[in-house]
């Protein structure tokens, strides 16, 4: 039980990173590829509201929180390292 929760604090940080660099790379590009216009969008009673707000220009100075839950559901003994399928490009 004690490893099983080391692992998963250890998981949970590593995924937040990975997180927050791919929010943080989004926000140099000034591209919204999460959508979180979407849940600011409802913040505001009307459309104009919205626009006039300039997400698109806020976006990349918004200061965005991240939480990351991991839980292991089972452990047991993996015998070799995972294959995962490479996916090709089709060009």
């Amino acid at each position: 039980p004690r490893l099983v929760y080391v692992a998963e604090s250890a998981l949970a940080s590593y995924f937040r990173e990975i997180l927050d660099r791919a929010i943080k790379r989004t926000q140099e590009m000034g591209a919204d590829a999460f959508g979180f216009g979407r849940r600011v969008k409802m913040t505001f009673l009307t459309w104009p509201d919205f626009e006039a707000f300039e997400w698109p220009n806020r976006y990349k100075d918004a200061k965005i929180t991240t939480e990351v839950e991991v839980h292991v559901r089972r452990t047991g003994l993996v015998l070799g390292p995972l294959q995962v399928p490479r996916w090709e490009s089709g060009d």
